[in-house]
Protein backbone atom coordinates (compact mmCIF):
# COMPACT_ATOMS: atom_id res chain seq x y z
CA UNK A 1 0.00 0.00 0.00
CA UNK A 2 1.32 3.39 -0.70
CA UNK A 3 0.95 6.42 1.63
CA UNK A 4 0.65 9.95 0.14
CA UNK A 5 2.76 13.15 1.97
CA UNK A 6 1.26 16.07 1.26
CA UNK A 7 4.03 18.60 1.37
CA UNK A 8 1.95 22.58 1.76
CA UNK A 9 2.15 25.75 3.80
CA UNK A 10 0.47 25.05 7.09
CA UNK A 11 -3.05 26.90 6.52
CA UNK A 12 -3.66 24.30 3.59
CA UNK A 13 -3.02 21.05 5.64
CA UNK A 14 -6.62 20.55 6.67
CA UNK A 15 -8.24 21.22 3.31
CA UNK A 16 -5.28 19.16 1.42
CA UNK A 17 -6.25 16.29 3.89
CA UNK A 18 -10.06 16.50 3.56
CA UNK A 19 -10.02 16.18 0.31
CA UNK A 20 -7.35 13.36 0.21
CA UNK A 21 -9.67 11.35 2.87
CA UNK A 22 -12.79 12.28 0.89
CA UNK A 23 -11.51 10.93 -2.67
CA UNK A 24 -10.57 7.71 -0.73
CA UNK A 25 -7.17 8.04 -0.24
CA UNK A 26 -6.44 5.01 3.08
CA UNK A 27 -3.27 6.46 4.51
CA UNK A 28 -1.41 10.09 4.18
CA UNK A 29 0.80 11.98 5.41
CA UNK A 30 -0.15 16.13 5.64
CA UNK A 31 2.56 18.74 7.35
CA UNK A 32 4.22 21.69 6.71
CA UNK A 33 7.58 21.93 5.46
CA UNK A 34 9.02 25.14 4.80
CA UNK A 35 7.33 28.36 4.60
CA UNK A 36 8.42 31.55 3.24
CA UNK A 37 11.67 32.84 3.16
CA UNK A 38 13.34 29.79 4.48
CA UNK A 39 16.94 28.43 2.16
CA UNK A 40 17.07 25.37 3.74
CA UNK A 41 15.41 21.94 4.07
CA UNK A 42 15.65 19.80 6.49
CA UNK A 43 15.38 16.13 5.83
CA UNK A 44 14.98 14.15 9.25
CA UNK A 45 11.40 15.13 9.15
CA UNK A 46 10.76 12.53 6.97
CA UNK A 47 13.08 9.88 8.38
CA UNK A 48 10.43 8.23 10.05
CA UNK A 49 8.36 7.46 6.55
CA UNK A 50 11.53 6.68 4.32
CA UNK A 51 9.57 3.92 2.54
CA UNK A 52 9.87 4.25 -1.26
CA UNK A 53 6.21 3.78 -1.15
CA UNK A 54 5.80 7.54 0.18
CA UNK A 55 4.52 9.38 -2.99
CA UNK A 56 4.77 13.08 -1.62
CA UNK A 57 3.05 15.83 -3.75
CA UNK A 58 4.04 19.04 -3.69
CA UNK A 59 1.94 22.35 -3.90
CA UNK A 60 4.98 24.55 -2.30
CA UNK A 61 7.65 22.33 -1.28
CA UNK A 62 8.98 21.78 -4.80
CA UNK A 63 12.52 21.93 -3.46
CA UNK A 64 11.83 19.60 -0.73
CA UNK A 65 10.35 17.14 -2.67
CA UNK A 66 12.97 17.04 -5.16
CA UNK A 67 15.30 16.64 -2.72
CA UNK A 68 13.52 13.46 -1.52
CA UNK A 69 13.28 12.04 -5.32
CA UNK A 70 17.26 12.43 -5.90
CA UNK A 71 18.05 11.45 -2.21
CA UNK A 72 15.50 9.20 -1.48
CA UNK A 73 14.15 7.70 -4.70
CA UNK A 74 10.71 8.81 -3.96
CA UNK A 75 9.04 10.06 -6.33
CA UNK A 76 6.39 14.18 -6.69
CA UNK A 77 4.00 14.86 -8.04
CA UNK A 78 3.38 18.72 -8.24
CA UNK A 79 -0.35 19.39 -7.85
CA UNK A 80 -2.69 22.78 -7.56
CA UNK A 81 -6.19 22.43 -5.45
CA UNK A 82 -7.65 25.47 -6.38
CA UNK A 83 -10.56 25.62 -8.54
CA UNK A 84 -12.86 22.85 -9.61
CA UNK A 85 -10.71 21.68 -12.44
CA UNK A 86 -7.05 21.17 -10.82
CA UNK A 87 -8.81 20.03 -7.73
CA UNK A 88 -10.26 17.11 -9.39
CA UNK A 89 -7.50 16.67 -11.72
CA UNK A 90 -5.17 16.58 -9.31
CA UNK A 91 -7.07 14.04 -6.84
CA UNK A 92 -7.13 11.80 -10.22
CA UNK A 93 -3.36 12.26 -10.78
CA UNK A 94 -2.63 11.74 -7.26
CA UNK A 95 -4.93 8.05 -7.51
CA UNK A 96 -3.29 7.13 -10.56
CA UNK A 97 0.16 7.43 -9.74
CA UNK A 98 -1.01 4.92 -6.16
CA UNK A 99 -2.38 2.55 -8.86
CA UNK A 100 -4.61 0.78 -6.67
CA UNK A 101 -7.83 0.04 -8.52
CA UNK A 102 -10.33 1.04 -5.20
CA UNK A 103 -8.75 3.97 -4.68
CA UNK A 104 -8.96 5.26 -8.40
CA UNK A 105 -12.72 4.16 -8.52
CA UNK A 106 -13.17 6.19 -5.08
CA UNK A 107 -11.37 8.89 -6.02
CA UNK A 108 -13.70 9.20 -10.01
CA UNK A 109 -16.79 9.14 -7.81
CA UNK A 110 -15.81 11.43 -5.28
CA UNK A 111 -14.64 13.84 -7.89
CA UNK A 112 -17.15 13.67 -10.68
CA UNK A 113 -19.55 14.05 -7.82
CA UNK A 114 -18.30 17.08 -6.24
CA UNK A 115 -17.94 18.48 -9.80
CA UNK A 116 -21.40 17.84 -10.86
CA UNK A 117 -22.46 19.59 -7.85
CA UNK A 118 -20.17 22.76 -7.15
CA UNK A 119 -20.82 23.25 -11.72
CA UNK A 120 -24.24 24.07 -10.29
CA UNK A 121 -23.07 26.40 -7.71
CA UNK A 122 -20.41 28.43 -9.54
CA UNK A 123 -23.36 28.43 -12.21
CA UNK A 124 -25.71 30.67 -10.45
CA UNK A 125 -22.81 33.50 -10.21
CA UNK A 126 -21.79 33.50 -13.69
CA UNK A 127 -24.99 35.58 -14.66
CA UNK A 128 -23.46 38.27 -12.30
CA UNK A 129 -19.68 37.95 -13.33
CA UNK A 130 -19.26 36.88 -16.95
CA UNK A 131 -17.79 40.07 -18.77
CA UNK A 132 -15.92 41.06 -15.56
CA UNK A 133 -11.92 41.59 -15.89
CA UNK A 134 -9.66 40.25 -13.14
CA UNK A 135 -5.91 41.75 -12.51
CA UNK A 136 -3.77 38.54 -10.77
CA UNK A 137 -0.24 39.56 -8.62
CA UNK A 138 0.89 36.97 -6.61
CA UNK A 139 4.14 34.97 -5.72
CA UNK A 140 4.59 31.99 -7.44
CA UNK A 141 3.79 31.28 -11.22
CA UNK A 142 1.63 27.89 -9.91
CA UNK A 143 -0.82 29.59 -8.04
CA UNK A 144 -1.19 32.53 -11.17
CA UNK A 145 -2.55 29.38 -13.28
CA UNK A 146 -4.66 28.21 -10.97
CA UNK A 147 -6.58 31.81 -10.69
CA UNK A 148 -6.69 32.05 -14.51
CA UNK A 149 -8.29 28.75 -14.70
CA UNK A 150 -10.65 29.67 -11.69
CA UNK A 151 -11.34 33.01 -13.13
CA UNK A 152 -12.52 31.26 -16.47
CA UNK A 153 -14.66 29.26 -13.82
CA UNK A 154 -16.88 31.99 -13.46
CA UNK A 155 -16.77 33.52 -16.80
CA UNK A 156 -14.67 36.04 -16.05
CA UNK A 157 -11.42 37.12 -18.19
CA UNK A 158 -8.01 37.72 -16.81
CA UNK A 159 -6.56 41.06 -18.09
CA UNK A 160 -3.58 41.02 -16.21
CA UNK A 161 -1.35 38.61 -14.72
CA UNK A 162 1.58 38.67 -12.88
CA UNK A 163 4.22 37.19 -10.16
CA UNK A 164 7.25 38.16 -8.22
CA UNK A 165 8.82 34.95 -8.57
CA UNK A 166 7.24 32.78 -11.68
CA UNK A 167 9.49 30.96 -13.71
CA UNK A 168 9.77 30.70 -17.35
CA UNK A 169 7.91 27.60 -17.50
CA UNK A 170 5.48 29.18 -15.64
CA UNK A 171 5.16 32.50 -17.85
CA UNK A 172 5.06 29.72 -20.90
CA UNK A 173 1.69 28.21 -19.77
CA UNK A 174 0.56 31.98 -18.48
CA UNK A 175 0.71 32.84 -21.97
CA UNK A 176 -1.17 29.92 -23.45
CA UNK A 177 -4.11 30.34 -20.91
CA UNK A 178 -4.68 34.09 -21.56
CA UNK A 179 -5.60 35.99 -24.75
CA UNK A 180 -3.50 37.73 -26.80
CA UNK A 181 -3.77 41.44 -25.73
CA UNK A 182 -3.68 40.06 -21.43
CA UNK A 183 -0.73 42.07 -19.72
CA UNK A 184 2.04 39.68 -18.39
CA UNK A 185 4.18 41.28 -15.57
CA UNK A 186 7.42 39.69 -13.79
CA UNK A 187 8.11 41.25 -10.60
CA UNK A 188 6.40 44.59 -11.55
CA UNK A 189 6.75 47.70 -8.75
CA UNK A 190 4.32 49.09 -7.38
CA UNK A 191 3.79 52.26 -10.69
CA UNK A 192 3.88 49.57 -13.16
CA UNK A 193 1.15 47.43 -11.56
CA UNK A 194 -0.95 50.50 -11.09
CA UNK A 195 -0.65 51.59 -14.30
CA UNK A 196 -1.07 48.20 -16.09
CA UNK A 197 -4.60 48.03 -13.76
CA UNK A 198 -6.00 51.35 -14.94
CA UNK A 199 -4.82 50.40 -19.00
CA UNK A 200 -6.57 47.05 -18.75
CA UNK A 201 -9.75 48.24 -16.99
CA UNK A 202 -9.70 45.78 -14.59
CA UNK A 203 -12.76 45.04 -11.96
CA UNK A 204 -11.08 43.40 -9.60
CA UNK A 205 -7.52 42.53 -8.13
CA UNK A 206 -6.34 39.39 -6.35
CA UNK A 207 -2.65 39.45 -4.59
CA UNK A 208 -1.24 39.43 -1.08
CA UNK A 209 -2.38 41.90 1.74
CA UNK A 210 0.26 44.59 0.12
CA UNK A 211 -1.46 44.94 -3.10
CA UNK A 212 -4.65 45.73 -1.44
CA UNK A 213 -4.28 49.63 -0.82
CA UNK A 214 -3.54 49.64 -4.39
CA UNK A 215 -6.62 48.41 -5.82
CA UNK A 216 -8.85 50.64 -3.18
CA UNK A 217 -7.14 53.78 -4.04
CA UNK A 218 -7.89 52.45 -7.48
CA UNK A 219 -11.29 52.05 -6.76
CA UNK A 220 -12.12 48.69 -7.68
CA UNK A 221 -12.54 45.29 -5.88
CA UNK A 222 -9.84 43.25 -4.04
CA UNK A 223 -9.45 39.46 -3.07
CA UNK A 224 -6.75 38.57 -0.16
CA UNK A 225 -5.56 35.39 -1.90
CA UNK A 226 -2.12 35.38 0.51
CA UNK A 227 -1.63 32.04 3.46
CA UNK A 228 -3.30 33.70 6.28
CA UNK A 229 -6.87 33.63 5.92
CA UNK A 230 -8.89 32.53 8.02
CA UNK A 231 -11.03 31.08 5.08
CA UNK A 232 -9.86 29.12 2.56
CA UNK A 233 -9.43 29.24 -0.78
CA UNK A 234 -8.43 25.64 -1.19
CA UNK A 235 -9.95 22.65 -2.03
CA UNK A 236 -13.85 22.20 -2.93
CA UNK A 237 -14.49 24.10 0.20
CA UNK A 238 -12.54 26.84 -1.44
CA UNK A 239 -14.57 26.98 -4.71
CA UNK A 240 -17.01 27.86 -2.37
CA UNK A 241 -15.71 30.63 -0.67
CA UNK A 242 -13.78 32.02 -3.41
CA UNK A 243 -16.93 32.55 -5.50
CA UNK A 244 -19.00 33.95 -2.80
CA UNK A 245 -16.37 36.49 -2.20
CA UNK A 246 -15.55 37.30 -5.89
CA UNK A 247 -19.39 38.05 -6.20
CA UNK A 248 -19.60 40.05 -3.05
CA UNK A 249 -16.49 41.67 -4.17
CA UNK A 250 -17.16 43.00 -7.66
CA UNK A 251 -21.01 42.98 -7.41
CA UNK A 252 -20.78 45.38 -3.71
CA UNK A 253 -22.62 49.02 -4.30
CA UNK A 254 -20.04 50.68 -2.55
CA UNK A 255 -18.30 50.81 -6.66
CA UNK A 256 -21.36 52.90 -8.07
CA UNK A 257 -20.35 55.83 -5.65
CA UNK A 258 -16.77 56.08 -6.18
CA UNK A 259 -16.40 55.26 -9.60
Amino acid sequence: MKEVMAIVRLNKVNQTKESLADAGFPAFTCRKILGRGKKSVDMSVVQDIMDSGVLPVSAVGETFAKRMEDEMDIPFIKVSFFGIDDTSDSLMRIAYAVGDEETIRKAKEFTESERNRLNGFVNKYKKNLEGKRAAIYVGGGFKAISLIRQFKELGIETVLVGTQTGKKDDYEVIESLVNKDTVILDDANPAELEAFIKSTKADILVGGVKERPLAYKLGIAFCDHNHERKHPLAGYEGVVNFATEINLSINSPVWNFIR
